[in-house]
């Protein structure tokens, strides 16, 4: 005879309390998001769509459309099919971070609840792996992360319910939102705004997104690579887009040098060999006249650090591995460089580390 798990009545009671705990100040804040919600929620799924192929030495790009019609929007991707665990996690609102896997930002966690900014009911289609046989089939679920307390549980179980698995794969990621309110429809148009002016530098810097293809009410705004050349030496490189926003055809130019190397402090700190990776990139015209626009964000953890612009630098700064706060609103340059207990860097000695070295990089920049 089995021995009862004195603990079971109260699991579910504390998973709902922590539940709660995780999502509910969060999404009281969504009632009325603020201008930098508004404009990451694009950015949240698009990071999404990067990290499902993380993972996947068999795939090195993902492709992405994003379709607006009046206030329903949809946003898809053919990246991986989910994993139970990491399904599991969107549903529960849960990330291990980017500490665990170095070439993830972070999945399902804080930032996706941003795109509640958009609306907190979310149809989400997509394929799920069975892990005990490792077979693949499509899936339906809906998020209800609506009101507080007692409506959220009520969601939760509703979500749980509405879950529906499919005898056929769709081999497509699909998120679907539906604008209600007038501070949704604004979230709508900001997000759409800040991807068309960002995602060239997005696209730079993420070269496992291959291609995009937005549908805005009929508008359709493409971008592909064109071509790169390496300059003198390799170090230097130029890249050009070509951009169509309707009927409105143009490109844009960068200049970008890429650093790769062995650090002693992130191996330290994470307990495994880790590499600094850096790009700074500058703008330029056809007559390589350097372009400065002060509008857009400088710094990116992969995807822009929307809610940084405050930091105005000549150049753009990527690097994955940054440290922002947990909103990747702004880099956590506060406090000491290393931890007095274990003598390892600090999340702000890392930010600090990078900007330094992006000092040197950009000192390149001017003699070349």
């Amino acid at each position: 005879m089995s021995k009862k798990n004195p603990f079971d009545k109260y699991m579910k009671n504390i998973f709902n309390k922590i539940y709660l705990a995780n999502v509910g100040n969060r999404l009281r804040e969504l009632e009325n998001p603020s201008n930098v919600d508004c404009k990451r929620w694009i950015w949240e799924l698009i990071q999404n769509a990067k990290d499902s192929i993380s993972e996947r030495k068999d795939r090195k790009n993902v492709d992405i459309e994003i379709n607006v019609e009046n206030d329903f929007y949809q946003f898809k991707h053919n990246g991986s099919p989910f994993t139970m665990e990491n399904l599991t996690a969107l549903l529960y609102k849960y990330s291990e971070g980017k500490k665990n896997n170095s070439e993830s930002t972070g999945r399902f966690g804080t930032g996706f609840l941003t795109t509640h900014s958009l609306s907190k009911t979310v149809k989400i289609s997509s394929d799920v792996i069975d892990e005990e046989d490792n077979s693949v089939n499509g899936f339906n679920v809906t998020l209800f992360r609506e009101g507080e307390e007692n409506e959220l549980l009520d969601g939760l179980k509703r979500t749980e319910d509405s879950y529906e698995k499919l005898e056929n794969t769709l081999g497509w990621t699909t998120y679907e939102y539906i604008a209600k309110t007038k501070r949704n429809r604004e979230a709508g148009k900001l997000g759409i705004q800040n991807f068309k002016e960002n995602i060239c530098l997005v696209m730079l810097f993420c070269p496992e997104i291959n291609n995009i293809k937005l549908n805005d009410n009929g508008k359709i705004f493409t971008i592909e690579r064109d071509n790169e050349i390496n300059e003198e030496n390799n170090q230097f490189q130029k890249i050009s887009f070509k951009m169509k926003d309707d009927d409105i055809i143009y490109k844009r130019i960068f200049i970008y040098y890429k650093i790769n190397e062995k650090n002693k402090e992130l191996s330290t700190k994470f307990d495994k060999d880790r590499n600094l990776r850096i790009t700074c990139a500058i703008e330029i015209d056809e007559n390589n006249n350097i372009i400065i626009n002060k509008i857009l964000p400088c710094l990116f953890c992969s995807l822009p650090l929307v809610g940084s612009e405050k930091h105005e630098l000549p150049f753009f700064i990527n690097s994955p591995d940054f440290e922002p706060d947990s909103e990747r609103q702004a880099l956590l340059l506060d406090g000491v460089e290393n931890d007095e207990k274990t003598g390892k860097i600090t999340n702000a000695g890392i930010n600090k580390m990078i900007i330094l070295r992006t000092m040197e990089i950009y000192n390149d920049f001017l003699c070349y």
